[in-house]
């Protein structure tokens, strides 16, 4: 599965782009391999089973997508690769500070690219909480 999304990413976005894609995504589509195929009792767990193929295609779906939500906060970027209006690619540390999540929480509670989180629609914007309140 690892290496078939690789060479798809690589052929339809080239190769330079096509690898970081996938290497940035890599730890979704592992987790979606690795949480689907416990789905059932009995199977390989080298292989995903029919049994356990739907739950995989699902997973990797839902699992992509909360990877590139993250992305978006974490880099303040307008969508995959981080590249912001200025053309700037901002910072991947796989970290999300406080102040980036300030930045982005006003997008999420109207819709950020196609995520609308209804949990932060009635939120206040308020600045003075802190991480530990």
């Amino acid at each position: 599965l690892d290496r078939w999304i690789m060479q798809e990413c690589e052929g339809g976005l080239g190769k330079r782009q096509g690898h970081e894609v996938w290497e940035y995504f890599r730890p979704s589509y592992i987790r979606a391999f690795n949480d689907a195929k416990d789905v059932h009792t009995g199977g390989d767990d080298d292989y995903v089973t029919k049994l356990e193929f739907r739950t995989c295609a699902a997973y990797l779906c839902v699992y992509a997508a909360m990877t590139d939500c993250f992305l978006l906060v974490e880099v303040g970027g307008d969508g995959l690769g981080g590249i912001k209006s200025d053309g700037e690619v901002g910072e991947r540390d796989r970290r999300i500070s406080l102040e980036e999540w300030r930045a982005a929480f006003p997008s999420f509670r109207s819709g950020y690219d196609g995520y609308n989180f209804a949990a932060f629609a009635d939120l206040a914007d308020d600045n003075s909480r802190t991480a530990d309140s």
